[in-house]
């Protein structure tokens, strides 16, 4: 498990390992599966990933509490006309997202450079591109759909 505090908070966050996150999955499972708001994967599927260690679960604790819950993976696409490895955030879910979450993002941003990521990506609602802006986020692409 890789854990270190970010910078500027008194959280810890933690990666769990395959076989810790698979054991707490009754626990878990539900507020992650709860967070799954858009995207190309549902609760099993994440679940599975979990399971095959394709899908990393990350733990962030304040003084023994559990205050959020992210999934991450690390895919290849194309952005911009190349391709590139990178680091999604699946999920996240938890109490106080707005204050925990920014500190969390350097923890992400570290373990994503330690995987040789290129960078990070995440689709979220419009609030989440003006959130994360000052930290050097920008929207990529768009997704239309049209449910009938």
């Amino acid at each position: 498990m890789l854990s270190t505090p970010p910078s500027g908070t008194n959280c810890n966050l933690t990666v769990l390992t395959t076989e810790t996150a698979i054991k707490h999955w009754p626990l878990i499972g539900p507020e992650i599966v709860r967070a799954v708001q858009c995207g190309d994967l549902d609760g099993e599927a994440i679940k599975s990933g979990v399971a095959d260690g394709s899908i990393m679960v990350v733990q962030v604790t304040e003084a023994e509490r559990l205050v959020m819950l992210l999934t991450l993976e690390i895919i290849t696409t194309m952005i911009g006309g190349q391709w590139l490895r990178m680091m999604n955030i699946i999920t996240c879910t938890g109490e106080n997202i707005d204050g925990v979450y920014y500190h969390a993002l350097e923890f992400i941003e570290r373990l994503a450079e330690g995987q040789e990521c290129d960078g990070m990506m995440l689709k979220g609602r419009p609030g989440w591109a003006k959130g994360l802006k000052p930290a050097g986020y920008r929207v990529a692409y768009q997704v239309m759909t049209r449910v009938f």
